[in-house]
């Protein structure tokens, strides 16, 4: 083959959005179900590590843009989780 074959997973933003949305709480409560616990400090600063994670440690800067469209894509994803985390622990006391 003498092209690269590009993949896309997705229609739209709006997708995009809502997948991450579901996959959020789907961690969420799968992280509850561990006994892990959450807080907003801890959502933080696992949204800074996976952005870090994805952007340094794993050379998504070289990828230009998409890497950093890629990394704050997962760091937020890794901050909703454990935000809601923490919301899920504060509205079962």
């Amino acid at each position: 083959m003498d092209s690269a074959i590009l993949h896309e997973s997705y229609l739209n933003l709006e997708s995009v959005l809502d997948k991450a949305n579901r996959y959020s709480t789907a961690g969420a409560q799968v992280l509850l179900g561990k006994g892990k616990q959450g807080s907003l400090s801890a959502a933080v600063l696992h949204g800074l590590w996976a952005f870090f994670r994805t952007y340094i440690v794993r050379l998504g800067f070289l990828d230009g843009r998409l890497g950093l469209v890629l990394a704050v894509s997962i760091a937020e994803g890794t901050y909703y989780r454990y935000l809601k985390l923490w919301l899920l622990q504060r509205s079962s006391r």
